[in-house]
């Protein structure tokens, strides 16, 4: 994730959501930057919140960043509101991946 968006060595995000842990404890769930980006929804920009590693905030995702970590090019043009457009994104399967499920149904190859 960080090497798509240019980001900081060392960073991490917090989704801004819980998640329960063994026994019911609630945790909050970060990530390290490092790592592949976690899930993307129409709510993501607006839950993530990255940090470098001295815990310093960092600007929220943007709808391009969003974009980028699905597969899409940073200017796809997504119609609508900047909230429409980022549900958009969050309910698109990622174009790479649709390619190979297509490349496997039709015995063709999809490249990008």
């Amino acid at each position: 994730m960080a090497e798509a968006l240019g980001l900081p060595s060392g960073c991490w995000y917090d989704s801004g959501q819980d998640s329960t842990m063994g026994g019911g404890t609630k945790q909050r769930y970060t990530r390290s930057c490092e790592r592949p980006a976690g899930t993307v929804t129409g709510k993501t920009t607006s839950q993530w919140v990255l940090y470098t590693g001295a815990d310093v905030r960092l600007p929220k995702l943007r709808l391009g960043d969003a974009c980028v970590l699905q597969g899409f090019p940073i200017d796809y043009p997504f119609q609508g509101s900047t909230a429409e457009k980022l549900q958009q994104v969050g309910d698109a399967i990622p174009p790479l991946l649709a390619g190979h499920v297509l490349g496997v149904l039709t015995d063709r190859v999809f490249t990008g």
